[in-house]
Formats: C-alpha cells, sequence, structure tokens
C-alpha cells in the first residue's frame, strides 16, 4: 500500500518532467483562389515562444495573461517577421500581421498576403525557435490549387520550396 501511495505522490512530478518534451510548430498556408489572398496559420506552444521573445528583448511579455505587455503583438510580429519569410513564384512578399491568439498551451499566429492571382512554386523559410532548440521542428503544410504538400525544416534545413504543376 506505501508503494502505491507513493507512487500517486510522486506521479505528478513526474508528468511535469516528461509533459512537452519535444520542440514543435505546425504552419499551415493555403491559397485562396477566389480572395487572391495567401492565409497563413502558424501554431506553436506558447511558453517556448514566450521564452524565446522574453530572452531575445530582456521582457517578460506573459503571452494569453492578464500581464501580458500592451505591446505583446510588436513583440510578436517582429520574432514573426524575424523567423519566417515566404517567396510565391519567386517573388519575395511581406505578409500581414493580422494577430495572434493563445489557446491553452499553444499560441496561434495569423498572417495574409493580398493580391496573389497565383501561385507555381512557393518557397518558405521558417527559423521559429531553432536557434532555441536543437530538436526543434517546423512543420509546413501547403494547400494550393486543390494540391497539398508537407515540408519539415529543421535546424539542418530550415527552408523548402514546391513547384506546382
Amino acid at each position: 500500500m506505501k508503494k502505491y501511495i507513493y507512487f500517486l505522490v510522486l506521479m505528478p512530478a513526474i508528468l511535469a518532467f516528461t509533459l512537452h518534451k519535444f520542440h514543435l510548430s505546425n504552419t499551415k498556408v493555403v491559397f485562396n483562389k477566389k480572395q487572391e489572398s495567401i492565409q497563413i496559420t502558424m501554431r506553436c506552444f506558447v511558453d517556448d515562444i514566450e521564452n524565446d521573445i522574453n530572452k531575445i528583448n530582456n521582457i517578460a511579455i506573459e503571452l494569453g495573461t492578464d500581464r501580458e505587455l500592451k505591446q505583446a503583438d510588436k513583440y510578436t510580429e517582429q520574432y514573426i517577421e524575424d523567423n519566417f519569410n515566404i517567396w510565391i513564384n519567386t517573388n519575395s512578399y511581406t505578409y500581414t500581421y493580422i494577430g495572434k491568439e493563445v489557446e491553452k498551451d499553444l499560441i496561434y499566429f495569423y498572417l495574409e498576403i493580398d493580391s496573389i492571382k497565383n501561385v507555381h512554386n512557393i518557397k518558405i523559410e521558417n527559423t521559429i525557435l531553432l536557434k532555441k532548440f536543437d530538436d526543434q521542428q517546423n512543420i509546413i503544410r501547403l494547400d494550393v490549387n486543390n494540391k497539398k504538400k508537407t515540408f519539415l525544416l529543421k535546424n539542418n534545413k530550415n527552408y523548402d520550396d514546391y513547384t506546382f504543376n
């Protein structure tokens, strides 16, 4: 019985060290032909992004809390701008930062590029959290012209491109 009680007491501590031991972001890039736009949704663990932004800027941003800095969008937008680049049909594009949303332990970033009439080729560079974590993986999922493609970006390969036939 004592072993069982020790197990129950120690289990939360053991789980605390095993939760979130992987580092992953997931980005979906969709070409909306009707709206002539590229819509980008990026999802990451909020604590990883928060820690990296805090370290870079020497601040305590506290994303998704009552204590979140008023300038949080400025810092998150700059972080995304510094770490995420996109080329469409070999031209570099600047996206509009729409905003962010924190949901439990995840943060979502919303970006958009307007005035895109067609997409033949996409190149994406994503270095988000690559400097912070050796095991960071950034998954990019493309949905263009009813075709789907997935990239896996890591420290040894932080960009990829695809030509749609």
